[in-house]
């Protein structure tokens, strides 16, 4: 009879053990098992045995295994096979063996492991595991999926009751548009936020933006949109840093602010500002606030500020090349200032076109040059190879120069073309219905005006004064004695000495550019 007992115990194995913890609080748990064998091992522990559709059912989880070994005192279990611990929230984490610690409620675990959660999928090859809090504690590879994301790091733990993953090292996040490595991300999966630490680099699929943020910042995966600390935007074309960036990941609208900078990669242009907008689709930056541009030139740069500036990325269709080329087009309007050691300007708007390598500057331009002053409807700077070529402002051209008393030496005509040799000015050429004052000093003192017309008159500025006259074209005039001279008109139509306007250096390349704190916020509204 006592035989037929035990082996019905054996075989139907099911057993309901308590014990008594320190609160002298009975804690019960339920084992059961195809077959359950008692045992004691070497250190005088008992044990059971399990085998067969193994369930521990504890205060908080319900442990199923292919294969276990129980000890009655501590309530530690060993178990192997098909391993899945279940909550009382129904979350549920798989495994192909565990080892439980009843006292701490922490489960080293290996083997194939998969939490599932309401909103993600975690997966991994050995973690700790803490039951009670359910926190997965991880330092090999571990991967997170929750919908379009996959998030994959190799140090760092998941926190599935409340959605929450910290990831260390290496931290890989991709999803179907980008990819993204950071040394630290803190993803909370009921917001959709991902907080990241450290440097941090993102880059399309497709390899045509890349994206780099020293310091970190947001990024929310349902909203697609984005925050980040200084932070480096690479396109085709151009290289974009700011103190911050707020990104639009799906409209691809980046909000930039402080000390923003965009060079292109050529390195031949660089553009700053205090805070602006770059929309990634049309290929179009605004900047605001402490505007410069800085086009790099052998010897002597050029350098431009304005109220805002305006830098466009266009397609260039070249015969026989598959993809298509982009050029960079920059408009700077609102009081433009052009500064060079040899000229200085001041218009309402400029243009620099990177295709035909030329600056467009109209609104009435006024371009300086030592003590010279020349004026007319618009200009243009061709550049070539690094270096001015010529300039050249039309219609209405007017060219004033001071002498040493004071006088004002002046010649109008329809266009105006001044030269450059390395870089600098050397001549400059008044074409087509030419009229000229002209004061003939000698011994510091005026001895006449000449007055006279012409059809071209060309000057030599290569010792940046008026150092030579010519007149490739017959001229028509008269020279007055200054004696003569009293009740002469002095002064040309549409004269206008604007000294005061000149930009100083100061005022252009050292003008800098500041930080807009109403951008330093990083969180999500």
């Amino acid at each position: 009879m006592i035989k037929k007992i035990f082996l019905a115990f054996i075989f139907l194995g099911y057993s309901n053990i308590y014990a008594i913890n320190n609160t002298e609080k009975k804690i019960r748990v339920n084992v059961s098992a195809g077959i359950l064998e008692g045992g004691v091992n070497e250190e005088g522990l008992k044990y059971k045995r399990l085998s067969g559709n193994v369930i521990i059912e504890y205060e908080d989880i319900i442990i199923h295994a292919d294969r276990a070994i129980y000890f009655d005192e501590s309530k530690d279990l060993i178990a192997e096979g098909n391993i899945k611990i279940i909550h009382k929230d129904e979350n549920t984490v798989y495994a192909d063996s565990i080892v439980y610690h009843h006292e701490t409620k922490m489960a080293d675990l290996n083997g194939n492991i998969t939490l599932t959660s309401k909103n993600a999928t975690f997966t991994t090859e050995n973690m700790q595991y803490d039951t009670k809090k359910e926190i997965a504690y991880f330092n090999n590879q571990a991967t997170i999926k929750e919908g379009e994301n996959t998030l994959i790091s190799k140090f760092g733990y998941f926190d599935k009751r409340h959605e929450l993953a910290v990831f260390e090292e290496n931290v890989l996040l991709e999803n179907n548009d980008y990819t993204l490595k950071s040394e630290k991300i803190i993803y909370n999966n009921i917001s959709k936020v991902a907080k990241f630490k450290g440097k941090t680099f993102i880059s399309s699929k497709d390899g045509t933006k890349k994206f780099t943020a020293e310091n970190g910042g947001e990024y929310n995966t349902q909203k697609n949109k984005a925050n980040f600390k200084k932070s480096t935007l690479k396109t085709d074309r151009i290289i974009i840093s700011a103190d911050s960036v707020e990104a639009d990941q799906k409209k691809e609208i980046y909000t930039i602010a402080g000390n923003v900078t965009i060079q292109e990669k050529n390195e031949d242009l660089y553009i700053t500002g205090e805070y602006g907008v770059y929309n990634k689709k049309e290929g179009i930056a605004e900047l605001f606030g402490k505007t410069l541009i800085t086009k790099y030139l052998e010897g002597d740069n050029l350098y431009a500020s304005a109220d805002r500036i305006y830098a466009v990325e266009k397609k260039i269709d070249n015969t026989g090349n598959k993809k298509k080329e982009k050029k960079i087009t920059v408009h700077a309007y609102g009081d433009v200032k052009v500064y060079k050691n040899d000229m200085q300007a001041r218009a309402s708007e400029m243009v620099y076109d990177e295709e035909r390598d030329i600056v467009e500057i109209v609104g009435r331009p006024i371009f300086w040059n030592y003590q010279n002053q020349i004026t007319a409807e618009k200009g243009s700077i061709h550049l070539e190879n690094k270096k001015i070529k010529f300039i050249e402002l039309t219609p209405k051209g007017f060219f004033v120069f001071k002498d040493e008393l004071g006088n004002f030496n002046q010649v109008c005509g329809e266009k105006v073309v001044i030269s450059f040799e390395n870089n600098f000015i050397s001549k400059m050429q008044m074409i087509e219905n030419v009229e000229v004052i002209y004061f003939a000093i000698s011994n510091n003192k005026i001895k006449g005006i000449n007055i006279l017309k012409c059809g071209e008159i060309s000057m030599d500025l290569s010792k940046q004064h008026v150092s030579k006259i010519d007149f490739p074209v017959k001229s028509k005039g008269r020279f007055y004695p200054i004696g003569l001279s009293k009740d002469l008109d002095l002064y040309l139509k549409n004269f206008e000495w604007r000294e005061n306007e000149r930009p100083t250096k100061d005022e252009v390349i050292n003008r800098g550019y500041g930080k807009v704190k109403n951008f330093e916020s990083f969180s999500f509204n």
